[in-house]
């Protein structure tokens, strides 16, 4: 049978994580430390994720906070850098395009939405827009001109 998790709390320690629990903030902060007081009151990992919290948790889970919490003390509490969903918009890219310099995006102007402030639309209408009106334009000039040809040989 593994040895239960334990875990050791100074009295400055015990009352760090308390007041994260009862003020932090972020709520999976507070969670986490209220997991961490449960493990140190005597309750074994598996109660606390099962039962001792709000929403159930994976036993492994309680067990991760645990080290983490003994590895880096309340730092380890936090969620890392780098973890999670990317995401789909940044500022920082907004210059930035698929498709060659301009800004281009397959399905028009619609995807903009309530981003079209942060970007100059008259710029977009007149340069990305028009060359794309234009190379339609010519495409239609040239099926036309090919379907003429094969009615004249017909």
């Amino acid at each position: 049978m593994p040895k239960a998790i334990e875990l050791k709390l100074s009295v400055e320690q015990r009352a760090e994580l308390e007041q994260m629990r009862d003020r932090h903030p972020k709520p999976y902060i507070r969670e986490r430390a209220a997991a961490l007081l449960k493990i140190a009151a005597g309750h074994s990992g598996r109660e606390v994720a099962l039962r001792g919290l709000y929403k159930a948790r994976h036993p492994d889970t309680i067990y991760k906070w645990v080290r983490r919490y003994k590895e880096e003390g309340a730092k380890g509490l936090y969620i890392r850098e780098g973890r999670g969903r990317k995401p789909a918009f940044s500022p920082s890219e907004a210059g930035r395009s698929k498709k060659g310099d301009t800004a281009y995006h397959p399905a028009g102007p619609a995807h903009l939405g309530t981003r079209a402030n942060t970007m100059d639309i008259e710029e977009l209408v007149k340069g990305e827009w028009m060359a794309q009106d234009q190379e339609r334009n010519w495409n239609v000039a040239h099926v036309k001109a090919t379907r003429n040809q094969l009615q004249a040989r017909a």
